[in-house]
């Protein structure tokens, strides 16, 4: 995300503290490279740590300041309606290892707060999936005969604790929310507490194989010797002729922030209507604030970014009472042609997985 609107800092970015890493300076080796210090990236090499490993962690940027600081931080197995359709195109087997591999990663982030102590925000929330009109009430029932036939944990409802104007929703009960940058920030420390050696500002540029070994090389001219590699970057940058990135698609999507008088009433929700619609409530330092976001559209195709701007601005006023502005961003989004996120061993290079 290098154009301006990513630039836009997060509430995320604004109520934590950047503890820089150096740059990759000297060539190094190590059991395992993980390239990409997102949540993903970061989480990774937490749990191969852990494990004994030795590991060194490689971003281009800054850890969590892509995708990860500009997410409205919600952890849920509720993807929009994304089963009945998984249903249809995977089939039962393959569509409940989709869920059951979202509920173990919502699973391992609570594990890890509780394990570890962190002071990240985290709550527990309902998730809602609402829907305001005829058309998405018939698409909502739909998705729960979905849940039904995988076992998701649901109630179908007719009304929600924050007024939206719902018909009907589909509420899965225990998911979450948090705060990622803080999140983050600790996996971190503790790695560095193990001797892990985290880089920023440190853009990978390709991989190569020597023997029984990974060869990660840098922009600078060093490079990272590991048994294993782990992309968890935002594209798919090692290719193998693959072709990955020709099979994402990019949305661009938009959030904004405001203050509100009273707490939040509870609850994570997303609207089965265009244009989307998500809330969510968060509590900094004693006071309350809901993020809303949405408006989507296909990359580089939307209308000017201000006017995505003030549409949120106009739901969130229209919708919440006191709901005074503070910050706006946006994301860019990648999404596969299935829905169902690319990860496996990479062939081309046989060590890396």
């Amino acid at each position: 995300m290098n154009d301006k609107q990513s630039e836009l800092t997060s509430i995320w970015q604004m109520s934590s503290h950047h503890k820089a890493y150096p740059p990759l300076q000297s060539d190094i080796k190590v059991d395992v490279a993980v390239i990409g210090g997102g949540i993903t990236g970061i989480t990774t090499a937490y749990l191969l740590t852990a494990a004994g490993k030795n590991v060194a962690v490689l971003d281009a940027n800054q850890f969590g300041r892509g995708t990860t600081g500009h997410t409205t931080a919600k952890l849920t197995t509720q993807h929009d309606l994304i089963y009945d359709e998984l249903l249809s195109h995977l089939g039962k087997e393959k569509a409940g290892q989709y869920y059951q591999s979202q509920d173990a990663a919502l699973s391992l982030v609570r594990q890890l707060v509780q394990k570890e102590n962190i002071s990240c925000g985290f709550s527990n929330e309902d998730a809602f999936l609402y829907a305001t009109t005829h058309h998405g009430e018939h698409r909502l029932r739909r998705e729960k005969k979905a849940y039904e036939a995988l076992d998701i944990p649901h109630e179908f409802v007719t009304s929600t604790p924050v007024e939206l104007g719902a018909r009907a929703a589909l509420k899965i009960p225990d998911q979450a929310q948090f705060h990622p940058l803080l999140f983050l920030t600790h996996l971190c420390e503790k790695m560095i507490e193990k001797g892990t050696q985290l880089f920023e500002e440190t853009l990978c540029i390709k991989v190569s194989n020597k023997k029984d070994s990974v060869i990660v090389h840098t922009d600078n001219g060093h490079t990272v010797t590991a048994n294993k590699v782990i992309a968890a970057t935002h594209y798919p940058f090692i290719d193998g002729g693959g072709l990955y990135m020709t099979r994402l698609k990019a949305d661009r999507s938009y959030v904004v922030t405001g203050s509100i008088s009273t707490p939040w009433q509870g609850g994570m929700y997303l609207s089965v209507e265009e244009p989307k619609r998500s809330l969510r409530g968060l509590t900094l330092n004693d006071k309350h604030y809901v993020l809303v976001g949405g408006d989507h559209h296909k990359a580089g195709q939307g209308m000017d970014a201000r006017e995505h701007y003030d549409a949120l601005h106009h739901f969130a006023a229209e919708t919440l009472e006191s709901f005074k502005p503070e910050q706006e961003w946006s994301a860019q989004d990648l999404t596969t042609v299935d829905n169902v996120p690319i990860s496996d061993h990479f062939l081309a290079l046989n060590p890396m997985f």
